[in-house]
Parts: structure tokens; C-alpha cells; sequence
């Protein structure tokens, strides 16, 4: 099953963010592909609840 990827603002923001910093974008393509064919993830990036705060392990 394939999902649309929709991006709202914020993400538009962060992701222009993120080109600034010279982060590889490829790697967050990959994700996002991964994702919208319904693939799931690595266990390297699934988010966890710690303290009540979502954290990625993949920074």
C-alpha cells in the first residue's frame, strides 16, 4: 500500500532548515520513501518515549 506524502508547512520549514545545514537529504528521502510505501523502519529510527519527550536516535 502506497501512502501520499503530504508536507505541511512546519516540515517545508525544517526541511529548508536542513538544506541550509548541509545535511544529506538523501538520507531523509530514503525515509520518506520507505514510509509512504508502508515499509516499516529500522529499529535505529523508531522514536521512543523516555521522559515524556519523543526522541529520534537517528541525530
Amino acid at each position: 500500500m502506497t501512502w501520499l506524502v503530504k508536507g505541511t508547512t512546519a516540515f517545508k520549514r525544517e526541511y529548508k532548515l536542513m538544506q541550509k545545514r548541509g545535511v544529506n537529504m538523501q538520507l531523509l528521502q530514503d525515509i520518506v520513501i520507505k514510509l509512504a510505501n508502508g515499509d516499516t523502519l529500522p529499529e535505529f529510527f523508531v522514536s521512543f518515549r523516555g521522559n515524556g519527550s519523543v526522541f529520534c536516535s537517528a541525530g
